[in-house]
């Protein structure tokens, strides 16, 4: 089995030759149904492969993966142009990848992953790996696993990431990778600062932000309002310009009325402590994304309650950061056809670009996050700013 971080045996001799469906996964779907999604106001496909985009500094790039447990590459979005980013060194399949202030590239994926086990990979083997621009090495890993997406400062080395707290369950256990599940297994947000020295990196200033099993604090103050437990604590991005804010999505168990399982999101003051609900209402609402304003985050909204068929209907609003709950619709694929949804978005630092996926239910009940695409959808055309 292949490991995260020891160098390849041989060089990828030709990138140019490289053809997307062999390592990723492509997914096409009926004439009259994509007519719908081109027929989308100020946007247009990247790519037909692929997904998770990130932005680069310069707003010029734009990182994103194959497929879950897949590689990294990086896209010219002038050109069209993409490279692997991890084709030089081994591994058991790449989840995420963001890059680094210093334009460095974070990862996060299982040391050793077994096939067939994918959620318990995703969530309970995932560490934070750095790899280096230039691509001169293996990616090494920062000490820290991580549960769902981690959080990247534009203005320094720091992230934040969900920390898994306690033993995870026996790796051979059959048993579903589910809310309730996770709700067995708490996590914690913790912030640290990347350094190098040679050839190695770790975190450090390393501190709890947010606990999500704790019996005080402020989550447990909203738990306890809203009569639920908080399941899953995600950190989502660093509120620009200050980044002293850090935007999170808090799943919770309620167990009573029409919603059982709630997605919120919610912005953190990591000086004070000090949380604010986003937007309180029924439907799914998870935070994704941050205008460089510092006055809006991004998120994957649908009004239905019961997570299945929401996450199978998203498409992307956004909602300020003053805790006022005003919806505002970005894109509107679901709109078009109740097969579609949009997610995954990122705005880029300089405010006039939208990269996200585009996917359909159908895709969606196969790989969760996996999609059609790339996309891109310009702003200010559409009037969003």
């Amino acid at each position: 089995m292949n490991r995260l971080g020891h160098v390849a045996g041989a060089v990828v001799a030709s990138v140019a030759a490289y053809c997307a469906p062999a390592w990723s996964q492509a997914y096409s779907v009926p004439a009259p149904l994509q007519a719908r999604i081109d027929s989308h106001p100020h946007t247009r496909q990247l790519t037909d492969w692929g997904g998770r985009p990130d932005w680069s500094a310069d707003s010029k790039r734009l990182l994103f993966m194959s497929r879950e447990y897949g590689d990294a590459f990086e896209l010219d979005v002038a050109t069209g142009k993409s490279r692997p980013l991890t084709f030089h060194f081994s591994h058991d399949g790449i989840l995420r990848a963001y890059y680094a202030a210093n334009g460095d590239i974070l990862l996060t994926a299982p040391r050793d992953h077994t096939p067939g086990r994918d959620q318990y990979g995703r969530f309970f083997e995932s560490e934070i790996w750095l790899l280096k621009a230039d691509l001169s090495g293996p990616a090494v890993p920062l000490g820290e696993f991580n549960r769902e997406g981690i959080a990247v400062a534009r203005g320094s080395m720091r992230i934040a990431w969900g920390r898994p707290v306690g033993a995870p369950p026996p790796k051979g256990s059959n048993t579903p990778i589910t809310h309730d599940t996770l709700a067995s297994f708490a996590n914690e947000i913790w912030i640290g600062d990347i350094e190098q020295s040679g050839g190695t990196a770790r975190l450090a200033n390393k501190r709890r932000i947010l606990d999500c099993a704790g019996a005080t604090g402020e989550l447990a103050e909203i738990a306890a309002r809203k009569g639920g437990r908080c399941i899953l604590i995600e950190p989502q991005n660093f509120v620009p310009s200050g980044e002293d804010r850090l935007t999170f999505t808090m799943v919770m168990n309620v167990p009573h009325g029409a919603q059982q399982t709630t997605v919120d999101p919610y912005v953190v003051d990591l000086k004070t402590g000090k949380v604010t609900e986003l937007a309180s209402g029924p439907g799914y609402a998870e935070p994704e994304g941050i205008f460089p304003d510092g006055k809006w985050t991004l998120v994957e909204y649908s009004a239905k309650t019961d997570i299945p068929s929401a996450t199978h209907t998203l498409d992307l609003w956004r909602v300020p950061l003053d805790g006022s709950g005003t919806l505002e619709r970005v894109t509107r694929y679901n709109s078009l056809d109740p097969e579609l949804k949009s997610n995954q978005g990122v705005v880029s630092p300089d405010g006039r670009w939208l990269a996200f996926d585009v996917s359909t239910r159908e895709i969606e009940k196969r790989v969760a996050g996996q999609g059609l695409g790339v996309f891109l959808m310009d702003l200010r055309a559409a009037g969003i700013r």
